[in-house]
């Protein structure tokens, strides 16, 4: 992955959270994703990647050719910015504390 502009993933499948884009981001590098299952939700489109339509060869093949055209310090932030929020959103602490909620929400003590 640290050789790498960004990271793609031209899923087909709806997974729910897809760990390859987790990785991605703790790699530091922006990812440009399918729109299907969770991985739009883990893409902030312009942000920490970009979403195309899921099947659609030519707008991944825009995304791919926008990305090897951009300077490397714009897609070093990108890649800062995913692994932010890989960190803050993914957490032990974040899973703890959003653990707790919900079993104080349903009246567990």
């Amino acid at each position: 992955l640290q050789r790498t502009r960004a990271v793609v993933l031209p899923s087909e499948w709806y997974e729910n959270a897809p760990m390859s884009v987790l990785e991605a981001y703790s790699a530091a590098r922006p990812v440009i994703g399918a729109d299907i299952g969770g991985i739009p939700e883990l893409i902030r489109d312009g942000e920490t990647g970009w979403v195309f339509p899921s099947g659609d060869v030519e707008a991944l093949s825009r995304q791919m050719a926008m990305v090897a055209g951009m300077p490397s310090t714009a897609l070093s932030a990108m890649g800062r910015a995913g692994r932010h929020f890989a960190r803050t959103q993914f957490s032990e602490a974040r899973y703890l504390s959003d653990m707790t909620a919900l079993y104080a929400s349903l009246g567990v003590k």
